[in-house]
């Protein structure tokens, strides 16, 4: 159970005898253990929380994620003294050279688009265009190959009708929750390996605290498309997200990936991942890992 969801309103959240204790109307009380939440999602509305949960959520490196209406992060609490060696790793990503960080947005663009390619291959559906769209990309992304491949990707996968708007419903909806599950497991690797979240190498938005996690989250986006195709399929017939599809979602962190011959889970693959950006900006140079979806 990675990934919990509180979607019942007028829940609260507290803690008992060092569980995390999810008291909802008419309901007995479930309680978990920290050690086995990777994070929290909010969907529901009227939520409380006690002070004392808030504080053990940091301490233990656990995001909490509000989402909107649509399932669009709003927010995300998370703890910033979670590593011994902050101050260094700021320094680190601080010091990072021009150069370098150009190879690394190449490199989460180069995967980002093998992973789109690889999805479509599986759906069946046409790959030429993005492919020669791919070979131009240059270092650092200049020319915003990646925006250019996202628009034939999305054309391909869900038709040529369908655009990516996170303020719509439907498939929309389904890529939001799906990518906030995401999201918010990056969001803790990134914290807890004593990585700022709002210094990143791409995503510069003043208004975002986690541009970092977005850029690391980039390759690992198709993973989500994937399932949600499987969801919806050729048929874009409006879908409500109940439940049942939304446990389907969580059930990205599961999806096994392959590095460097081995066969992992997503969970896995994303903390390998922000190692090796640690260990890209600890070295100055790209050190980032190669992975392979299945």
């Amino acid at each position: 159970m990675p990934v919990i969801e509180i979607a019942e309103n007028n829940s609260m959240l507290k803690i008992r005898r060092g569980f995390l204790v999810i008291s909802r109307k008419d309901k007995e009380p479930a309680e978990i253990p920290f050690d086995l939440i990777d994070s929290i999602v909010v969907t529901a509305e009227g939520l409380t929380y006690t002070n004392n949960t808030l504080k053990k959520l940091c301490e233990e490196g656990i995001p909490l994620i509000i989402c909107g209406s649509n399932f669009q992060p709003l927010g995300i609490l998370s703890g910033i003294t979670l590593y011994h060696k902050l101050t260094q790793r700021l320094k680190n990503q601080i010091d990072l050279k021009k150069t370098v960080s150009k190879q690394l947005w190449t490199t989460i663009v180069k995967q980002k688009i093998k992973h789109q390619i690889n999805v479509l291959n599986w759906a069946g559906k046409e790959t030429s265009d993005i492919y020669n769209i791919a070979r131009r990309i240059k270092s650092g992304d200049p020319d915003n190959i990646e925006a250019q491949a996202a628009r034939r990707y999305w054309e391909q996968l869900f038709g040529y009708r369908f655009i990516r708007n996170p303020d719509e419903k439907g498939i929309n909806s389904f890529l939001n929750y799906g990518y906030a599950i995401l999201r918010g497991s990056v969001s803790r690797y990134v914290v807890g390996s004593g990585l700022h979240p709002s210094l990143g190498i791409h995503h510069r938005n003043k208004l975002n605290p986690f541009c970092l996690v977005d850029d690391i989250m980039e390759p690992f986006r198709p993973i989500v498309d994937k399932t949600v195709f499987c969801i919806f399929g050729n048929n874009r017939e409006l879908k409500e997200l109940v439940p049942a599809y939304k446990k389907q979602l969580v059930e990205i962190l599961s999806f096994p990936l392959k590095i460097n011959g081995t066969v992992t889970d997503v969970t896995n693959g994303i903390q390998k991942f922000v190692w090796s950006f640690v260990n890209s900006i600890q070295e100055n140079k790209n050190l980032l890992i190669d992975f392979d979806i299945r």
